[in-house]
């Protein structure tokens, strides 16, 4: 130590330079920090006389005591009035770099357990026992023969979308499904071709699985994207055999194919059955209707009411001229003739007879009998109910009229509005393995395996330090 050496005891002892230079020096030497917390003292003068002279001289510095430190402790300190100053023993230095050294192990031993290790296994793996897997793609969207490419600006207000936008959200949706994945394996049998000889135990199907591990599986061994701004549908099938993955594309199209058709075929069928519906709706209208009225018809005794109407009023007008001609005629004669004369009389059994057939005929118009004796209403409520039945007869034929042409109008857009898959790249054979990727799949764990581990180095040093 620079202030304090070892006496034949083993007892701390001041050295000279100590003693030379001081208590202040020792703790600048021993303790850099202690020079701010320890005030420098000046040293005291005191009044010495000698033989020849009466200067003053300083007076000797005191030399501090050191306190005793017991040699079995790993620390000992040097107790002065104002510091402590704590010197490790070479035990405890020598346990301290043992303790260092056993850390630093440690620590580059769970660095090649949870990194190296990790890391080296998964790119023996990949490399070494991982089977090829190659990639079909096909890539496909669902068009119509009217459809129009929308207006930008329309699309910016939710207008002008194109219509088969909603079948190809189906048909992406259907790729994924279960009903897909059971009928391709009732013509291909996925669970024989992803248990495949050559497949390798981490990314084969695993002997006889369920239908739901089979979905999750087809999801896996698949990847099927839909661009929404265009319509299109890309999907990258991949297998343990380049010709198994073109088969399992090709029937991914067919049973896509099949869908769309269903789907046109459903919404074609649907559109002309409730045109149809309307028609045979509107035809059973008209024939109550008509029936209706020839009842009615049947029943007042005539074709046609209002006909019967105006006849029956003709004849009234003309016998009233009749008779009022006849009725003038009687008038020049009374003054000539007496009341006696045949030919008043005459002329009076005339206008007697033509007021009975007037009577008559206003009775016909005011009444109506069924069977020509009861009376059953007045012709013009009867001429007005034969109106309502032929309104309403008209009204249902033009409804016929209208449904007729609306089911022409369905079968025609239903032919224009066919739906059908447009394939612009069919499914393709692969010459070379794409997965599994090995050199990607290595780095990936790799640093995943380093960040898991850093993440527990640092846990570990936070419970260390707040032990």
């Amino acid at each position: 130590m620079n202030g304090a050496a070892r006496d034949t005891k083993g007892k701390l002892k001041p050295t000279d330079a100590a003693v030379r230079d001081g208590p202040q020096d020792v703790v600048h030497r021993l303790d850099p920090a202690a020079r701010r917390a320890v005030p420098t003292a000046k040293p005291k003068l005191k009044s010495t006389r000698s033989a020849g002279s009466s200067a003053l001289q300083p007076a000797p510095t005191p030399v501090p005591e050191v306190a005793k430190v017991e040699p079995h402790r790993p620390k000992r300190a040097i107790a002065r009035p104002d510091i402590v100053i704590e010197i490790a023993s070479p035990d405890a230095l020598r346990h301290l770099h043992r303790v260092e050294r056993r850390r630093r192990a440690g620590l580059w031993l769970s660095f090649v357990m949870l990194v190296v290790l990790p890391t080296a296994v998964a790119a023996w793996y990949l490399f070494e026992k991982a089977a090829d897997q190659y990639v079909s793609y096909v890539s496909f969207a669902v068009r119509s023969p009217d459809a129009t490419v929308p207006s930008p600006v329309l699309e910016m207000f939710g207008g002008g979308a194109d219509t088969t936008r909603g079948d190809s959200q189906i048909l992406y949706e259907y790729l994924q499904s279960q009903p897909l994945v059971e009928r391709i394996d009732d013509r291909l049998d996925l669970r024989a071709i992803y248990n495949a000889p050559q497949a390798d135990p981490l990314f084969r199907l695993g002997e006889d699985p369920s239908i739901e591990a089979l979905v999750e599986y087809w999801n896996l061994a698949q990847t099927v994207s839909y661009d929404s701004s265009a319509g299109i549908i890309y999907a990258e099938i991949r297998a343990f055999d380049p010709d198994q993955a073109q088969s399992i594309a090709a029937a991914m199209v067919e049973e896509s194919e099949s869908l769309i058709n269903d789907l046109s075929a459903k919404s074609r069928n649907d559109a002309i059955a409730f045109a149809t519906a309307d028609l045979e709706q509107a035809e059973s209208r008209v024939r109550a209707v008509r029936v209706e009225l020839q009842s009615f018809r049947g029943a007042a005794g005539t074709a046609d009411v209002s006909l019967d109407i105006q006849s029956a009023m003709a004849l009234v007008s003309q016998l009233r001229g009749r008779r009022a001609a006849l009725a003038a005629d009687y008038d020049s004669r009374r003054e000539m003739l007496g009341a006696d004369s045949p030919t008043l009389l005459a002329l009076k059994r005339q206008l007697s007879a033509f007021d009975d057939q007037i009577a008559l005929e206003e009775g016909r118009i005011a009444s109506i009998g069924s069977d020509g004796s009861a009376e059953t209403g007045s012709l013009a409520d009867a001429a007005g109910r034969q109106e309502e039945l032929m309104v309403e007869r008209q009204f249902a034929e033009n409804m016929y009229t209208a449904s007729l042409s609306a089911v022409e109008v369905a079968r025609a857009e239903a032919r224009r509005a066919q739906r059908y898959l447009a394939i612009h790249i069919r499914p393709t054979r692969a010459d070379v393995a794409e997965h599994p990727r090995r050199w990607t799949l290595s780095i990936a764990i790799g640093i995943v395996s380093l960040v898991l581990w850093s993440i527990l180095q640092l846990i570990a040093s936070s419970i260390r330090d707040r032990s």
